[in-house]
């Protein structure tokens, strides 16, 4: 592949555009800025909420399209700047959380959770192979970061 044949470039945010305290790096932002400069949209991708991806993209001035909660949801504002895509079903993930409170686990939803389209996050106050064993017979995927 030749650098003309790059439509656009997809980078990650935490680890990526950030240093390991998450505070944005000046040399990797001014990477994507030369992409931008040269024509070439960034888009961001990330597991967080939507709303923060958004604001960290216009913040930066990117052009490309916004992919938030791990794949879960697309924003594009070049095609249509009014509609957010839903990839993914929310269901099994609000079922899960359903669930672990039933179970009497002190489980919390992470602040930014309520601008969540798709997943649920939990603050880390419980230990995850609890969490795992819990929802073991749901279609759930459990991480820990």
């Amino acid at each position: 592949m030749r650098p003309g044949d790059l439509r656009v470039v997809v980078t990650d945010i935490d680890g990526t555009l950030t240093d390991q305290e998450r505070h944005l790096d000046p040399r990797a932002i001014a990477q994507v800025h030369a992409l931008e400069a040269a024509g070439l949209p960034v888009s961001l991708a990330t597991g967080n909420a939507l709303p923060i991806a958004l604001a960290l993209q216009r913040s930066l001035g990117l052009s490309g399209p916004v992919i938030a909660e791990n794949g879960g949801v697309l924003y594009d504002p070049i095609r249509d700047p009014t509609r957010v895509v839903r990839l993914a079903d929310p269901r099994p993930a609000r079922a899960a959380y359903r669930k672990l409170r039933a179970s009497g686990l002190p489980v919390r939803r992470l602040l930014t959770d309520r601008w969540r389209e798709c997943e649920v996050v939990l603050e880390p106050s419980v230990a995850p192979s609890a969490v795992r064993r819990i929802l073991r017979d749901l279609p759930v995927r459990v991480e820990s970061s």
